[in-house]
């Protein structure tokens, strides 16, 4: 196995910087998505980190929440359509700093780790052979 595998420790830990970083959205997003709505007071609840092959994403919605997008963005049922959704969308944009310092300290961190790496030089002549 390869450091960069698809399974490698490098990619398992960027993975992991991914999901750290996604959290401060979640968060907020969940926070804001409304509760007092009787007809999906869990919705907030369908909001979900997934790991994706370098990172993570969030997932709203789900076959236990159906409505989730027309709650996010609206545009039926006398409810405007927001382009940039209410909720999850706006909690991202507002982030956005926060989240790319944190996955790139994640990122740093894993090429840091000494674990990671299996060369005992830097000499690159050293290290091709």
């Amino acid at each position: 196995m390869h450091l960069g595998d698809a399974a490698g420790p490098i990619v398992e830990q960027i993975k992991v910087a991914g999901r750290t970083a996604a959290e401060p959205v979640l968060t907020k997003a969940r926070a804001a998505w409304p509760r007092s709505d009787l007809a999906h007071p869990h919705h907030a609840d369908s909001l979900r980190v997934i790991g994706v092959k370098t990172g993570a994403t969030i997932a709203e919605g789900g076959k236990a929440y159906g409505g989730t997008g027309f709650i996010e963005f609206g545009g039926r049922r006398n409810r405007t359509y927001e382009a940039g959704g209410r909720f999850l969308f706006p909690a991202a944009v507002s982030l956005q700093t926060v989240v790319v310092e944190l996955y790139a300290s994640g990122i740093q961190a894993a090429l840091d780790s000494s674990s990671s790496w299996t060369n005992t030089t830097t000499s690159a002549t050293e290290v091709a052979e």
